[in-house]
């Protein structure tokens, strides 16, 4: 299953304040490390995380998604407009093809992507992955 969270900024706008409150001399540092993921505007960034409990299971699966990060699109319409998505952080696969269950993607849209996107109504945006051994959509909601 997928679960897509529409409020990213909720959940760091908290952490941050959270950590400011706590640590405020290792702020600069958290600035540094979470600054990427920060969108610019013109783009989508999304966590994706492979949530597999068992240990052995999740080692296997994850085993055989080398390169899953660059296989991870954001459809806009009725797949008309598609964007590739663009890793943040291109150490997420070993080079021995073993992925990490955490993966940070950033879509970058043309102005026209954007219009379209803004406008889109319920079930007209959605993501995809398409790697060989995993392929799953999700469609987003306007909530």
């Amino acid at each position: 299953s997928a679960r897509v969270s529409s409020g990213p900024w909720l959940s760091l706008s908290s952490g941050l304040k959270s950590f400011i409150q706590r640590d405020a001399e290792n702020f600069p540092d958290e600035i540094a490390a979470y600054g990427p993921l920060v969108p610019k505007g013109n783009d989508i960034v999304a966590t994706v995380m492979f949530e597999i409990d068992n240990a052995e299971k999740r080692k296997k699966a994850l085993s055989q998604l080398g390169w899953v990060e660059d296989q991870m699109f954001l459809a806009i319409g009725q797949g008309v407009d598609e964007v590739k998505g663009t890793p943040i952080s291109e150490d997420r696969t070993t080079p021995e093809g073993k992925t990490s269950a955490v993966h940070f993607i950033r879509f970058t849209l043309t102005p026209d992507q954007v219009a379209k996107f803004r406008e889109a109504r319920e079930g007209q945006v959605h993501f995809a992955i398409r790697h060989p051994k995993y392929s799953h959509a999700a469609f987003l909601s306007q909530s």
